[in-house]
């Protein structure tokens, strides 16, 4: 079982960014935000003041996952969960436009994040091996 610091440090890190923190089902709002809800409680049961002694983390980790509880909300209420809070970031690969859609990535590691792109009609994935560094825009 996770503690209030292993919890606290996940909730510092998704700040802005509840898809980091919550997983959550669904199709239609309305079964989103029970998903949410239920998610959000049962962080809320580990990290809450009450029980972890009132200690100063457990405040702070709650004040935290408040706030991504709020902006989870609103992002499925808008229709925006899983997708970036900015404008897409367009690149090119091999010299061939595409876009990066998500500005949340899909796979962390040592060395780099992967991020789901979306490529123009016709265009392949870069490929390790070639030459030229991938840019991005």
């Amino acid at each position: 079982m996770r503690d209030v610091a292993e919890l606290g440090q996940e909730i510092a890190r998704a700040e802005g960014h509840p898809e980091r923190l919550f997983a959550i089902s669904g199709t239609t709002i309305d079964e989103r935000l029970e998903s949410l809800r239920d998610a959000y409680l049962a962080v809320l049961r580990i990290v809450h003041p009450d029980h972890d002694g009132g200690k100063a983390r457990a405040h702070e980790a709650t004040s935290r996952l408040n706030v991504l509880y709020e902006l989870a909300i609103s992002k499925i209420e808008a229709s925006t969960w899983g997708k970036a809070s900015g404008p897409a970031v367009a690149f090119t690969s091999g010299g061939k436009p595409a876009r990066l859609e998500d500005l949340t990535p899909f796979c962390r590691g040592d060395f780099c994040d992967l991020y789901r792109a979306s490529l123009e009609p016709g265009v392949l994935p870069r490929d390790v091996r070639d030459e030229a560094p991938l840019v991005v825009a």
